[in-house]
């Protein structure tokens, strides 16, 4: 199975960079794996290694599991896997995953709440991957 992870992050100011403005920003991932387990595994396997070994995500602390989503199958016209509207200046943003593709096609994957039964208007999100200094 074809698996796409949407994750996203907030990255310190770097050198030159204007001190006071927020810097977040988004990526993809593609792998290949028998289920989603296997992909999780996958998937932070590579951040590390993109961490460890290339400047990408130099000023990066942790990183956000936005949406994993697995391709059975891709309809003729394309899909919208993943969208992201960013609110203000705030690390708020509304995102959805998986438009023009069936139920059949591909299936998004969120991380939910540890108690899914809080009704609250927000949670604490955790983090997919922190990164160690």
């Amino acid at each position: 199975m074809i698996y796409l992870g949407h994750f996203s992050f907030d990255k310190e100011p770097t050198t030159g960079a204007v001190e006071d403005q927020s810097y977040h920003g988004c990526f993809t991932t593609v792998a290949e794996a028998e289920n989603v387990e296997e992909v999780m595994e996958k998937f932070e396997a590579l951040i590390r290694r993109l961490h460890d070994e290339d400047d990408v995500f130099d000023g990066v602390n942790e990183v956000f599991l936005d949406t994993c989503v697995e391709c059975r199958a891709i309809p003729q016209s394309g899909f919208l896997a993943h969208f992201v509207e960013w609110v203000g200046e705030e690390v708020g943003s509304i995102s959805t995953s998986i438009r023009g593709a069936t139920h059949e096609e591909a299936t998004a994957y969120h991380i939910q709440p540890d108690d899914p039964s809080d009704d609250s208007d927000g949670h604490e999100v955790e983090p997919f991957v922190v990164f160690a200094d």
